[in-house]
């Protein structure tokens, strides 16, 4: 296995964009770009001494907001091609060394491997196992400490990263011995990858879980050996805690001594999410118990118990909405098979559950397009009056995840974009991937109002550095955009990728079919119970 290739072609991107978006060929081609742009430019060898250190240009990566609970947004990044690729390139190449700075994780079940059997490069976290894993430290503790740290990923200090990776007191007192490290070599390129900013690494690479898991190696190690809590008593999802003890005194010791060593790192505990409490108060989540029981009402999922059981899920994510109760019901009804009476039921609830929670618009997008590819009539004026709505309200309010995915549903449901008096908007779209979803859609007739013009002298004197280089790009290459100029084919990072053909929109990708979706849901949770099974069994989290 190419851990290069599979680093960027699985683990570039955020996952949460619209599947047309992919880095496939990127990864194929890594290594002769790399060569090309250090002969060619942007690359440029650097003056350190061991000479390992490419002077490449601060970039600015696209934003991409998206919805978390309770209102709150999360800023997504795409960054630039050419510091990722580099950041990519000296992980993979001293894999052996950051391995065993990921091995120092003693808290948390999910491993930090690159692979290339799961989605991501990164497979993601191992949510069934860490509740498998709290389940049991509720059964064998009488106090339970609950935190997490506040605003994670956008908090992490770049410099901090050799400080987990050789100690922090080592490379203070002696920090010329760590210059041209690789822990260095990393801190550099992430403050490359995000307009030179030493607070907050890029959100959505899966070089960033690297970076984060490294930092949480520390703070395990750290912990563990602060405070002697052994690896059964605690659960780290990511940044997530559950700590297990007899005493409350216990607990707010160790509550101490965790936030104590975050703040080694410039990281604090989020004092709003942060409990210490008492197992038997702890209800857990009910509400997975209340769905699962509506979900067996009757012999299938159809008619009367398909009514009851989404208005239940419905309740209950108004009642909950931190928790993703309509999630779980959506991956329910997208293993049932839709029958067709149900069909137009079911499309209401779905623009209803759009309304309560936006989050599960990518589920919602799957299971109306593969309705559409069954041969279910789609109430098209209703789905068109939502997504237009969404749209219209996300472009005021920078609402991109809602957006990209509401053209994207459009799109495969051959529905026209028409804004109307807010048309005026779309120049405004600071978005490129919006941008290459609606030129999508109007290459298909299906965006009359779409700004080509305006994009068009947008991109012109286009600067690599920036975030419009995806537009420029794909917009060019798909004969969307003109190249006015002549500057976006030259262009020294962009020329190989027209000479390659590189596709980072693919305007023929789609969402999987049901069947092929249920089907690797099942898989990876098959895998990932048989990794858990085998951890308990062999007592290393016991």
């Amino acid at each position: 296995m190419d851990k290069l290739q599979v680093l960027l072609s699985k683990g570039y991107f955020p996952k949460e964009l619209p599947p047309p978006f992919i880095t496939e060929d990127f990864g194929k081609y890594a290594r002769e770009l790399l060569a090309i742009w250090a002969a060619n430019g942007p690359l440029k060898p650097g003056h350190a001494k061991h000479q390992r250190v490419w002077e490449i240009s601060e970039t600015e990566p696209e934003l991409y907001s998206t919805p978390k609970a309770k209102n709150e947004r999360r800023q997504l990044h795409i960054t630039n091609p050419v510091p990722q690729l580099l950041l990519a390139s000296v992980m993979t190449k001293n894999w052996a060394t950051i391995s065993r700075w990921l091995d120092r994780q003693r808290f948390s079940f999910s491993r930090t491997m690159i692979s290339s059997k799961s989605n991501r490069a990164i497979e993601e976290p191992d949510f069934k196992s860490n509740a498998v894993h709290k389940q049991l430290i509720r059964a064998t503790y009488d106090v339970e400490v609950k935190s997490d740290v506040l605003r994670f990923y956008p908090s992490i200090y770049t410099h901090s990263v050799p400080w987990a990776a050789y100690g922090k007191e080592r490379v203070k007192k002696n920090r010329k011995k760590y210059n041209d490290s690789l822990g260095d070599r990393i801190d550099v390129i992430l403050r490359k990858c995000n307009r030179g900013q030493s607070v907050g690494i890029p959100i959505g690479p899966d070089t960033s879980r690297i970076v984060a898991d490294i930092l949480s190696g520390y703070i395990d190690s750290r912990l563990m050996l602060r405070t002697g809590l052994q690896r059964g008593a605690a659960d780290r999802l990511q940044d997530d805690w559950v700590i297990g003890t007899e005493t409350v005194g216990d607990a707010e010791r160790l509550l101490s001594a965790l936030r104590t060593t975050y703040l080694e790192v410039g990281l604090e505990i989020h004092g709003g999410k942060t409990s210490v409490i008492g197992i038997v108060d702890n209800v857990g989540t009910p509400w997975v118990h209340t769905l699962q029981v509506a979900a067996r009402i009757g012999p299938e999922l159809s008619g009367i118990a398909l009514q009851n059981f989404c208005e239940v899920a419905l309740d209950l994510q108004k009642q909950n909405p931190v928790d993703r109760p309509l999630r779980y019901a959506l991956s329910l009804i997208q293993g049932s098979e839709i029958k067709v009476p149900d069909a137009s039921y079911l499309q209401s609830f779905l623009m209803r559950a759009l309304m309560v929670d936006p989050r599960n618009i990518d589920l919602v997008s799957a299971l109306l397009i593969n309705m559409r590819h069954e041969g279910r009539t789609i109430h098209e004026s209703l789905i068109t009056k939502r997504l237009t709505s969404i749209i219209k309200g996300g472009l005021e309010r920078g609402e991109h995840y809602e957006v990209a995915w509401a053209i994207f549903l459009m799109k495969g449901l051959a529905l026209p974009l028409q804004l109307g008096a807010q048309a005026a908007l779309l120049a405004k779209i600071e978005s490129p991937a919006i941008c290459l979803l609606i030129l999508d859609m109007s290459s298909r007739g299906l965006a009359p109002e779409a700004p080509i013009r305006d994009w068009e002298r947008r991109v012109k004197a286009v600067s690599a550095d920036g975030p419009d280089w995806l537009l420029a790009y794909e917009g060019v290459r798909h004969g969307w955009l003109a190249d006015i100029t002549g500057a976006i084919r030259a262009d020294p990072m962009l020329k190989p990728f027209f000479d390659r053909n590189i596709v980072f929109y693919d305007d023929k990708r789609n969402v999987p079919t049901t069947k092929k979706a249920v089907r690797t849901r099942r898989a990876r949770s098959k895998r990932l119970t048989t990794a858990m099974l085998w951890r308990i069994i062999t007592s290393k989290y016991i």
